[in-house]
């Protein structure tokens, strides 16, 4: 997880002409390790590191219990998502059949996505990388845009973190246990 935590600056873009230096209201977002450009956005972006998601995501899912299973980057950075898995919440699904609830936590440095969280219980069903699940708890992200504050980042995860663990503690276990008859089936 800690090569996500690259530093990143912000480089304001200006037009150097004969007459003056022109600012064009745009920024380039930098990797400052490789000093790769990863975007190119305009001076109303609030730069939301991946750290600075993290920082305000890991004491809950510490708290949880969760594991980092998958970290990935997308873009030499200017992407990235964390999986994370609860393995002391299970589901049973059938006898010795038990998934586990996941959160998968998303930032971006290049507007394609803004910092969200969403969580469910999902299983690979195909050597191809299919994947079937129930996704739950998807709250609306944190911009990039406008003045945001850690504040808002730490309560959008704690509530889905909180929604997903609680819908798996309490509410999938009944869900499983109900029996369903055929003329129920029909009316679903």
């Amino acid at each position: 997880m800690r090569e996500s935590f690259f530093p990143v600056k912000e480089a304001e873009v200006i037009y150097d002409t004969p007459t003056g230096d022109i600012h064009t209201g745009y920024k380039l977002i930098v990797r400052e390790d490789t000093n790769k450009i990863l975007s190119c956005m305009t001076n109303e972006y609030s730069l939301i590191t991946n750290e600075q998601v993290m920082n305000k995501a890991l004491p809950t899912l510490e708290k949880k219990k969760a594991e980092l299973i998958e970290c990935k980057m997308f873009g030499d950075g200017a992407r990235t998502q964390w999986k994370f898995r609860i393995p002391k919440v299970k589901v049973k699904i059938a006898e010795g059949d038990y998934v586990n609830p996941e959160i998968i936590i998303k930032n971006s440095h290049n507007g394609t996505s803004e910092v969200s969280a969403y969580g469910g219980a999902f299983r690979l069903v195909c050597s191809n990388g299919l994947v079937i699940g129930y996704a739950i708890g998807h709250d609306k992200g944190i911009r990039h845009i406008g003045s945001n504050s850690d504040d808002d980042v730490e309560r959008i995860i704690d509530s889905i973190i909180n929604q997903v663990t609680g819908i798996f503690d309490e509410d999938f276990p009944r869900l499983v246990e109900t029996k369903l008859h055929k003329p129920h089936i029909g009316a679903i």
